[in-house]
C-alpha cells in the first residue's frame, strides 16, 4: 500500500518502521527540515536494531501532490488542528484515514470529512523517540481500529494488510467506546504523572497515588457513561505496570516547555461533566494544575 504517516514523533516513526518492515511503500511527513534531512541520510530504525528502513520524507509545508491509500495521522491533538486544515485544502488526499490521538477533541472536525473513510485507532505500544530518525520501543502492545465513517468491510480488510507480528493490528466494532477507554486511561495516569514527575509505575507504589487515581477513574467513567468498571480499572493497572519505566508524554511535554494535551483529556472530561450537570472536583483540579504548570514552563 502508498501510506503516508503524518507526524514525526515517537508513534510516527515507529508506525513508519513496522509498516515499512511489512513491505508497504511509507512516506512519512516531518514539519522540521532538520528532521527532514536525518531520515533522507539514516532512514528511520528502532534503538537495539542494526536494520535502518529506509522511507520517503517531507516536510508538513510542502505541497503534496501524491494520493495515497492510507493516510495515518500520528500528530498530537495539539498540532490536529493544521492537519484538518490541510485535509479540507486537499493538501492531504488519501482514500483512507486513520486519526491515532489521544481525546476525543478531534472526532467532530474529522466526522465532516466528505467522501473519505474515516478510522481511528487505539496505541497501545510504548515509543520514545531517541533522535530524529531513532525511536525506542519501550512497550510492546497492538493497535486497535475502529470505523467512524466508511465501510466496514473495507476497514475489516485493511487491518489484514497492515497487521504483522511484531505490530499486530486489529479491528474493533465499537470505535468510540476503545477511543472513551483510552480516554479514561490518560486521563488517570497522564496528569498524575506530571504532577508528581514520576514514571508509569510509580503511580502503583503509593496508596496515596492510587486513591487519586480512583477519585479520577470514576468521574471519567461516569461522565463517558462507560461501565466495564473492573474490566477498565484492571486495564490503567496492566499499562502502568506493563510501561513502569516509561514516562507519560504529558510528564516529557510538561518537562521540556511544550503545549500538553491536558485540553484534549482532562479538558474533554470537564466540557462533558459540564453537559451533563456532573461534578468532577478532582479532574478540575489536575486540569487546572497542568494548565497552570504549563504556564511557567512555557514561559521559562
Amino acid at each position: 500500500m502508498r501510506i503516508a504517516i503524518v507526524g514525526g514523533g515517537a508513534i510516527g516513526l515507529l508506525f513508519a518502521n513496522y509498516l515499512t518492515k511489512a513491505n508497504h511503500h511509507v512516506t512519512i511527513i516531518v514539519r522540521r527540515k532538520e528532521q527532514e534531512m536525518e531520515i533522507k541520510k539514516h532512514g528511520i530504525s528502532l534503538t537495539g536494531q542494526e536494520e535502518q528502513m529506509d522511507v520517503e520524507v517531507r516536510q508538513s509545508n510542502d505541497f503534496i501532490e501524491q494520493e495515497f491509500d492510507l493516510i495515518v495521522v500520528t500528530v498530537k491533538q495539539t498540532a490536529i488542528k493544521e492537519v484538518v486544515l490541510n485535509i479540507n485544502r486537499g493538501i492531504l488526499r488519501a482514500n483512507a484515514f486513520l486519526f491515532v490521538q489521544n481525546g476525543m477533541g478531534h472526532l467532530t472536525s474529522i466526522r465532516q470529512f466528505k467522501n473519505k473513510s474515516i478510522y481511528i485507532g487505539v496505541v497501545e505500544h510504548g515509543a520514545k523517540r531517541i533522535s530524529d530518525n531513532m525511536v525506542h520501543h519501550t512497550g510492546i502492545g497492538k493497535v486497535n481500529v475502529g470505523l467512524l465513517k466508511g465501510n466496514e468491510h473495507e476497514l475489516q480488510v485493511l487491518v489484514k494488510q497492515l497487521t504483522s507480528e511484531k505490530f499486530p493490528v486489529n479491528y474493533a466494532q465499537n470505535a468510540e467506546k476503545i477511543v472513551k477507554e483510552k480516554l479514561v486511561i490518560n486521563a488517570v495516569i497522564n496528569p498524575l504523572t506530571a504532577l508528581y514527575r514520576i514514571k508509569n509505575g510509580q503511580l502503583l507504589h503509593n496508596e496515596h497515588f492510587i486513591a487519586v487515581m480512583k477519585k479520577l477513574f470514576d468521574e471519567a467513567m461516569v461522565v463517558l457513561n462507560l461501565e466495564n468498571r473492573a474490566d477498565m480499572w484492571e486495564e490503567i493497572t496492566r499499562i502502568c505496570r506493563s510501561t513502569a519505566s516509561n514516562d507519560s508524554s504529558m510528564q516529557v511535554d510538561l518537562t521540556v516547555g511544550r503545549e500538553t494535551e491536558i485540553e484534549a483529556i482532562s479538558g474533554y472530561i470537564i466540557r462533558e461533566a459540564k453537559e451533563k450537570n456532573i461534578s468532577v472536583p478532582f479532574t478540575t483540579f489536575v486540569y487546572e494544575s497542568i494548565k497552570g504548570m504549563s504556564a511557567i514552563t512555557e514561559r521559562g
